[in-house]
């Protein structure tokens, strides 16, 4: 009789052990499932993030390329003002020289002639008048280049 207790014991708790074996197991289910589903809508978002992603470096990119291409123009803007630059300095240098060189024509001119009365010789006032033309077009330009 003991023995058909034991055996009765033992079952009750095989029962017990299966049903607690089986809820369980149907928890484990349960969580499983969810975690299923939170993959699923995590692989969409990494989908849609991906697009995202995509068309913000492809927009990257266009403003990149975009940005190169304003400073390659930018350069040559530079390049030509820097030209403009050199240009108006030797200019500025072979108009000083002519002015030089025609003052002292002008002194030569009149250290050769002697005065008659202490007043400039009439020759003289073309080439003063000339003189004080081109230094006030060279002044003119000058301005104009600089408003620019």
């Amino acid at each position: 009789m003991v023995i058909q207790i034991s055996v009765a014991v033992l079952t009750a708790a095989l029962c017990v052990l299966v049903v607690a074996l089986v809820q369980t197991l149907r928890q484990a289910k349960v969580a499983l499932e969810q975690i299923g589903r939170m993959t699923d809508e995590a692989r969409v978002q990494v989908t849609v993030l991906t697009a995202e992603v995509k068309e913000t470096m492809q927009s990257v990119t266009e403003v990149t390329q975009d940005v190169k291409g304003k400073m390659e123009e930018l350069h040559s803007v530079f390049e030509t003002v820097g030209e403009i630059g050199r240009m108006a300095g030797d200019t500025t240098q072979a108009v000083r020289q002519t002015a030089v060189s025609l003052s002292r024509t002008i002194r030569s001119k009149l250290e050769d002639k002697p005065e008659s009365d202490g007043k400039p010789k009439i020759e003289t006032i073309p080439w003063l008048m000339q003189t004080v033309r081109l230094i006030q077009s060279f002044r003119r330009k000058r301005a104009a280049s600089v408003a620019e």
